[in-house]
């Protein structure tokens, strides 16, 4: 009976929880001083046409150089602007977001703890497991900043200082 309870709890009331919480009004309020809405204010800055916000958004995305000036130039200041929000939130970071790195640390050092025991004790899955969670934790934002900056430096008209 316990049982049957738990699992209608867990299928019906937490998909509920979310849908409830996810309609709350703090997760749509914007940010002050915030830019509300930084696609929309390229694409107008711009004059972006339906077809050409992809590539400039494919550029952004994995660093690629675009042929036509007014796109190198929305790129530009597309990366520029997401790298100076970035910057803002790691400035600002809250009391909250840096508990949050903290525990994501010590994740990441018991991993690492692990993958040494798999190793010592050849448990070659857990050991692939474990990369696996390491390399989907850190590599995608290593990879977007790189691709950030170097979209922002390909497409810039004047050589990028180092």
């Amino acid at each position: 009976m316990t049982a049957g309870v738990t699992i209608v709890l867990i299928l019906v009331g937490l998909p509920l929880l979310a849908w409830w919480v996810g309609g709350r009004a703090f997760w749509s309020r914007p940010r002050p001083g915030g830019d509300d809405d930084l696609h929309r204010t390229i694409v107008l800055r711009h004059g972006l046409r339906p077809a050409e916000i992809p590539q400039v958004e494919g550029a952004l995305t994995w660093g690629r150089q675009l042929d036509e000036p007014h796109l190198r130039a929305a790129v530009v200041d597309w990366g520029q602007e997401l790298q100076r929000l970035a910057a803002e939130r790691r400035a600002h970071r809250s009391r909250a977001g840096r508990v949050a790195l903290g525990l994501i640390f010590l994740w990441l050092v018991f991993l690492v703890g692990s993958a040494v025991v798999a190793v010592v004790e050849q448990r070659w899955g857990d050991l692939v497991r474990g990369l696996f969670f390491v390399g989907a934790l850190v590599l995608p934002p290593l990879v977007f900043r790189r691709n950030l900056r170097r979209a922002v430096g390909l497409n810039q008209d004047e050589p990028a200082t180092a």
